[in-house]
């Protein structure tokens, strides 16, 4: 009992014990708030340990392309279909996988360094391409483009998460194109799976009506 009460005095007399104390406390609760998140929780505003340990070494995680490059990362979704596409400064999402899968497109563009994109094209009205379309936009606010069934169906979806007043839907018609970002015709060519420069102007000029160089300078 005596000992106890040294011990007690002891502490009220040396404020940098108690101090010590106090930090490591608070420490042990940060990690365990930290380690919870990660593993159960997973809410966007807080920072995962690897963001954390990335901060503490200088480091960034965020996607850094030359210019007149173009970066595309296919992010894993199983079955479903999504890709993040950078090139400068435009950042562009297509399709969103299905809704189980939100978090991890979230997280993967968090990771990134995605702090913004400039719009989302819904490729088709299958679950597994747009279900994690109105999740992703409670992070992100930009425009959707997609044909007119798929735009309705992503109406719905975002209806339903009370989304749709701060959206821009966009509907396209088979064959449009939307620009995205600055990037060379032999980079959009090999992007999109052909690898004769002529035959894929010739494809294009019949598609469109004008050249790929003409249409990247209008």
């Amino acid at each position: 009992m005596a000992g106890k009460q040294r011990r007690q005095k002891s502490m009220r007399e040396n404020p940098a014990a108690k101090a010590i104390l106090v930090v490591f406390a608070v420490f042990m609760l940060f990690s365990l708030v930290i380690y919870a998140n990660d593993v159960i929780f997973k809410f966007d505003f807080i920072p995962s340990a690897d963001d954390i340990i990335s901060w503490l070494n200088g480091k960034s995680n965020a996607v850094t392309v030359a210019d007149g490059e173009i970066a595309v990362h296919f992010i894993d979704v199983e079955q479903g279909d999504c890709e993040l596409i950078v090139s400068g400064d435009k950042t562009v999402l297509i399709d969103c996988g299905e809704k189980i899968h939100s978090e991890r497109v979230k997280n993967y563009l968090k990771n990134q360094g995605i702090r913004k994109l400039d719009y989302i094209i819904a490729t088709h009205p299958h679950e597994d391409h747009i279900g994690g379309i109105p999740y992703a936009m409670q992070q992100f606010n930009c425009p959707i483009h997609g044909t007119r069934l798929t735009a309705g169906l992503v109406k719905l979806k975002l209806e339903e998460h009370r989304l749709l007043d701060k959206t821009k839907l966009i509907t396209c018609e088979a064959g449009d194109v939307v620009k995205a970002g600055k990037f060379s015709v032999s980079e959009v060519m090999y992007t999109v799976g052909f690898s004769n420069s002529s035959y894929f102007s010739k494809c294009f000029s019949k598609a469109f009506g004008m050249t790929p160089t003409e249409f990247m300078r209008s």
